[in-house]
């Protein structure tokens, strides 16, 4: 995350999360409650944004997933596909990095899938296997790219020394 602006935009729990104060220093933090509040901090990401950021977009279709109980599966479809065609948008307009964080669907794919398809270029899945940190890099087509297996309390010490060679 060495880009030089960073940016966090929270969507339903993920917008309730609490963070240090040393954090908000150095992320500018969006949330969002309703579907109506994601537009609006989908349309202020193209006013922050430029080559030096990276989005993270916690919590991808949570605001729009209730709607599913209703019956109502083709607007919610409509609503995430429109959500990822926008974060394109802002991705290749500003030439920034966006990072989808979202829970998994049906058949080890990512929630909403076929409105993801379309503008992600990889998937990167984690999970854990016994006391290691699996992190798995899918392509566009879920075909797996890499794959490692590592205990967390490694892979932090790594991620702290590279920071600290910077």
């Amino acid at each position: 995350m060495k880009k030089e602006r960073k940016v966090y935009v929270g969507l339903a729990k993920h917008a309730f999360l609490d963070f240090p104060s040393s954090f908000s220093k150095d992320f500018l933090v969006l949330r969002a409650l309703s579907f109506k509040e994601e537009v609006a901090a989908l349309l202020r990401l193209e006013q922050v944004s430029d080559e030096n950021t990276v989005i993270v977009y916690d919590g991808f279709a949570s605001l729009t997933s209730p709607l599913l109980t209703l019956g109502k599966s083709h607007p919610v479809l409509r609503a995430n596909t429109f959500v990822a065609a926008k974060l394109y948008e802002v991705a290749e307009k500003s030439r920034c990095t966006v990072l989808i964080v979202t829970m998994p669907g049906l058949d080890s794919k990512p929630r909403f899938f076929s409105a993801l398809r379309p503008y992600a270029s990889e998937y990167t899945f984690l999970s854990r296997n016994g006391e290691n940190l699996v992190v798995e890099v899918r392509d566009k087509d879920l075909n797996t790219v890499l794959r490692l297996s590592m205990d967390p309390g490694e892979l932090l010490s790594q991620v702290y020394h590279k920071s600290l060679d910077v």
